[in-house]
């Protein structure tokens, strides 16, 4: 799955399916390198928190929606993007 581009000003507008109980998701900096990656029910809000915190080092994110939280899918999900996006750049 591409990766998106954050807008600033707390403007953010992942596509979200209808139904979907739970994401996974990864926030990226503009080299694309991996800062954060995790779960949320409430990805939007999620996502406009963590730019909130570090509108300097957020640029990029990565969402992949569940239709039921589903914990080992989740988990699953998160492992293999840590093979595909590498480890987590320093300092988030």
């Amino acid at each position: 799955m591409p990766v998106a581009l954050l807008f600033f000003r707390g403007f953010v507008s992942p596509k979200l399916p209808e139904r979907y109980a739970a994401s996974v998701f990864a926030v990226l900096d503009e080299k694309k390198n991996v800062l954060y990656v995790g779960f949320s029910k409430d990805v939007r809000n999620t996502l406009r928190r963590l730019l909130a915190r570090r509108t300097d080092l957020c640029f990029y994110y990565k969402l992949f929606n569940f239709e039921a939280v589903d914990p080992e899918g989740l988990m699953a999900c998160r492992k293999q993007w840590f093979s595909e996006l590498g480890k987590l750049s320093p300092g988030y």
